[in-house]
């Protein structure tokens, strides 16, 4: 654990940064991964883990909105309330 918080800081301290390219389908796929996994949070998940999790819900959310989604078609998406969905 100790090389863990000494390679973490050590790179935050360089401003280390990575970049991911994403296609379109890989982005909505992510965000119903995180939305999967924030309905249903683990009690023993980390406070910090959380965070990053909804930040990068955000930034998915406006990723589709940028890809062309209107903001209503954000919010459908984002609560799983899509046309899709049969009747129940």
């Amino acid at each position: 654990m100790e090389r863990f918080k000494e390679v973490i800081t050590q790179s935050e301290e360089e401003g280390a940064t990575w970049v991911l390219p994403l296609k379109a389908l890989q982005v909505t796929l992510i965000h119903g991964m995180i939305s999967l996994t924030m309905k249903r949070p683990s009690a023993l998940m980390d406070p910090h883990a959380l965070r990053l999790l909804a930040e990068l819900r955000v930034w998915c959310l406006d990723c589709c909105q940028e890809m062309g989604f209107t903001p209503e078609e954000v919010v459908a998406l984002d609560t799983g309330e899509t046309e899709a969905r049969p009747p129940r």
